[in-house]
């Protein structure tokens, strides 16, 4: 590469580091870095204002005070939300998080960093977790099968079908290789081991029709309505349970007594198998529509180990 490309590529990089609205630099200053920065120091200030001069052919380049990038691809406070919801999402661990936000940040200068640093959100959870989301991507690039594991179970190949993220979780749609029919969903974070096959499926019409029944099945939860749902804990397991169910649910409340909880989320059979999860240590309060719906739910459940 020729030095005048080289330099025309560095004076960019000082402008996108080092300048914004609040910061602008002189000539002297991007010589100065040209040097110090990049060993480039047999110029004068007229090799600069030509520099810019090309660079603003294509950059808003503010040149009233000195010289500054006016407008980049992200708003500062588009960059602040963007940020924010990545330190507070967990379906990515910290590192991953981490690596995206530094993504982030090359399109503010390094003092536009630094004010997000400072006014950072804390992380919500921490590192260690796993969340296979590279392999499984690829797996449903490829259509190809999967090897998973729960809870440290024996791993089974299963079809990917969806990855689909649900407020801070991502959940995986899928169906054992022997039984594709039968569509399971698990997050991603309780997949204890998640290894490739590199073996292709080929069923593209059934994959394409399991498919539009999955995204079907998730509009539809999503325009579900809300409902207002009280639980009472019966045990001393209290801190666990609701540490649990903070997992589940994002509108969540409970007493000082750490007793009742109230949560906000949609009446289904996954609400049902999360509370029977909890056996006796949980009981439903209200609404009384959801007491008889459960009610009913546990009775169905009952009937089939009845003799016949």
């Amino acid at each position: 590469m020729s030095d005048n490309r080289l330099r025309l590529l560095a004076v960019l990089e000082i402008l996108l580091h080092y300048s914004d609205s609040e910061h602008y630099l002189t000539s002297e200053q991007i010589l100065a870095r040209l040097k110090n920065e990049y060993g480039l120091g047999d110029f004068n200030r007229k090799t600069v204002y030509d520099d810019i001069k090309t660079l603003m052919n294509y950059l808003d380049i503010d040149n009233t005070r000195g010289f500054a990038i006016s407008n980049g691809p992200f708003d500062l406070h588009e960059i602040k939300l963007l940020t924010d919801l990545l330190d507070n999402f967990r379906g990515l661990s910290v590192p991953q998080r981490e690596k995206l936000k530094q993504k982030l940040y090359s399109f503010v200068s390094v003092y536009e960093k630094q004010f997000l640093e400072t006014h950072k959100l804390p992380i919500s959870r921490s590192g260690k977790t796993n969340y296979h989301l590279a392999i499984i991507n690829e797996a449903l690039r490829k259509k190809e099968f999967l090897l998973i594991a729960s809870y440290n179970n024996e791993p089974k190949a299963i079809i990917p079908y969806l990855l689909y993220l649900d407020r801070q979780f991502y959940y995986l749609f899928y169906a054992y290789r022997n039984h594709p029919d039968r569509i399971y969903k698990i997050r991603t974070d309780r997949i204890t081991e998640c290894l490739y096959t590199n073996e292709r499926h080929y069923e593209k019409d059934h994959f394409q029709e399991c498919l539009k029944i999955i995204k079907t099945s998730i509009n539809n939860y999503q325009g579900s309505e809300l409902s207002l749902i009280k639980l009472r804990l019966l045990n001393k397991n209290k801190r666990y349970i609701i540490d649990d169910l903070k997992d589940h649910f994002e509108d969540i409340s409970f007493n000082e007594d750490l007793d009742t909880i109230t949560v906000k989320t949609t009446i289904s059979e996954e609400l049902f198998a999360l509370i029977c999860k909890y056996g006796t240590n949980i009981k439903i309060v209200a609404p009384q529509k959801l007491v008889k719906e459960y009610t009913q739910y546990l009775r169905s459940i009952g009937e089939l180990y009845q003799p016949k």
